[in-house]
């Protein structure tokens, strides 16, 4: 199955799985893959909704993996922003769009009407 074929939801569950080397077919690899899932839509809603957008494009795909990535390594430190494990420190932002502002800002000057600040109206 090319990529052609293949949703935009599904190339980016792929790349993730490949970058977290997921590939546990049993019932706890399962409701994993459901989590992730969940995290790819709720990275898409959150982008699309930063952005202005309805529908997110192949250009933001990345983002999308990035932050759910994110959600995988933060997995079992929901609501908190560092842990301690072993010596190593995890810190992570309160808003999981934070990390990413900068790179949505620079796509949100691209859409159509970026520079468009608003009418003047004068009543004579």
């Amino acid at each position: 199955m090319s990529n052609d074929s293949k949703s935009q939801d599904d190339v980016i569950l792929e790349e993730i799985k490949t970058l977290i080397d997921f590939d546990d077919i049993s019932e706890k690899g399962e409701r994993l893959e459901k989590k992730l899932k969940i995290w790819v839509k709720h990275a898409e809603q959150a982008i699309c909704l930063y952005v202005g957008i309805d529908k997110l494009p192949e250009l933001l795909t990345g983002t999308v993996v990035e932050m759910a990535q994110a959600k995988f390594v933060k997995l079992g430190y929901e609501g908190t922003t560092s842990a301690n494990e072993e010596g190593l420190v995890f810190t992570w932002s309160a808003s999981d769009l934070e990390p990413y502002k900068d790179e949505l800002d620079q796509f949100k000057k691209r859409l159509p009407g970026a520079d468009d600040y608003g009418w003047a109206v004068t009543v004579d």
